[in-house]
């Protein structure tokens, strides 16, 4: 079972050409004898392939099973291009992610922004304006206090730096990202400066993006 035997094959050629007779004696009698109006040879052809094809289905094994068989696997007998992928997006967690994480928990000691160090530390800053075309924002930078605001500064983020987390709990959204597909105006970035005076920033960037009725 599973094909379609060479027995089988000429059983249905055989039945297709008595189904054809079949119909065209029927279509003679109904237009000699009812008067009835004339059908097209296209109609005719169309008929003749869904009966070939509804017997060719249920009275021949091997056919039948090409369309409704799966394998083990659940795999399409369409091939596995055809299945959909129901499972959940689940965000690679990447060392930028990793280290947003331990960022929260280290920063809400006092000692976080009073040692602060560009080399090693994050700045947390609210996303004025993008010009996406020139890759470049102006950030208000919350803390540290010093820094104040970064006009127009280069955001050199490297796409495998990347992480989005969304600021109602701080849920895990993305990571591996382009950031300036997702940077936008109110939004609240945190990165690293890559220099004393943090004329560009860089580094892990992790974007908030916070919920549109936070300011409602």
């Amino acid at each position: 079972m599973g094909r379609t035997t060479i027995c089988e094959s000429r059983l249905l050629y055989a039945s297709s050409i008595f189904i054809a007779l079949c119909l065209q004696n029927l279509y003679d009698y109904c237009v000699s004898r009812l008067s009835l109006p004339k059908i097209t040879p296209l109609i005719l052809c169309l008929a003749f392939i869904l009966i070939v094809g509804f017997g060719a289905f249920y009275f021949i094994p091997g056919f039948r099973e090409k369309f409704m068989q799966s394998d083990n696997n659940g795999a399409s007998p369409f091939g596995e291009d055809s299945l959909v992928d129901n499972v959940p997006y689940e965000p690679e967690l990447n060392e930028a992610a990793k280290a947003f994480y331990n960022f929260l928990n280290v920063s809400k000691e006092p000692s976080y922004w009073e040692n602060w160090d560009y080399k090693t530390s994050f700045f947390q800053g609210d996303v004025l304006s993008v010009d996406s075309e020139a890759r470049t924002a102006t950030i208000n930078v919350d803390r540290p206090t010093g820094l104040g605001q970064l006009t127009n500064v280069p955001i050199l983020c490297e796409i495998e730096n990347t992480a989005i987390f969304y600021d109602v709990n701080m849920v895990f959204q993305d990571s591996n990202i382009d950031i300036f597909n997702e940077l936008e105006i109110g939004e609240i970035l945190y990165a690293n400066c890559l220099d004393a005076n943090c004329t560009s920033v860089g580094g892990y960037c992790t974007l908030v993006e916070r919920d549109i009725y936070d300011d409602e």
